[in-house]
């Protein structure tokens, strides 16, 4: 298998915006149905940044058939054993300790024009060793975005 297709999440700003998220894949990423998603999640910075417990999944389908999206629950190999592949850290062999809870499936979303909106989520059920978010598409075409909302205080 190959490593995973990284997606960048976008940082929203307090008081801030991101626009003209179209259905033409404006301001979105290709899905990789193939190999698979990965989100790495910042962990430095202050105040803390956002986290998984604070993040959102937009997904477009553009496919003709409704299809789903899968967060795989956290695993000891990184999510390797799942469909895509994932990048095991030698340093840190432990998922997260509700891993166990498996993964979270999403219904199928309309053809053509479906629009998921899926999260926040559990760091302790989705965060892999590696400190990445592992999400996989059956068979999907589409764009997909994953938003960091900011702590506001």
């Amino acid at each position: 298998m190959t490593n995973r297709t990284a997606l960048t999440p976008k940082t929203l700003t307090a008081n801030g915006s991101i626009v003209n998220m179209l259905n033409d894949g404006t301001n979105f990423t290709a899905t990789d149905a193939t190999n698979g998603m990965s989100v790495s999640i910042p962990t430095t910075g202050i105040p803390a940044g956002g986290s998984i417990d604070r993040m959102i999944l937009l997904v477009l389908n553009t496919n003709g058939t409704g299809r789903t999206v899968t967060v795989r629950g956290a695993t000891s190999d990184g999510g390797l054993t799942k469909t895509g592949a994932g990048t095991a850290s030698a340093s840190m062999t432990y998922p997260s300790f509700e891993g166990g809870k498996g993964d979270l499936t999403t219904s199928a979303m309309t053809a053509t024009t479906g629009l998921g909106i899926i999260g926040p989520f559990e760091v302790a059920r989705f965060m892999e060793p590696d400190g990445t978010v592992s999400i996989d598409f059956s068979g999907a075409t589409g764009f997909v975005a994953a938003l960091l909302l900011p702590r506001v205080v």
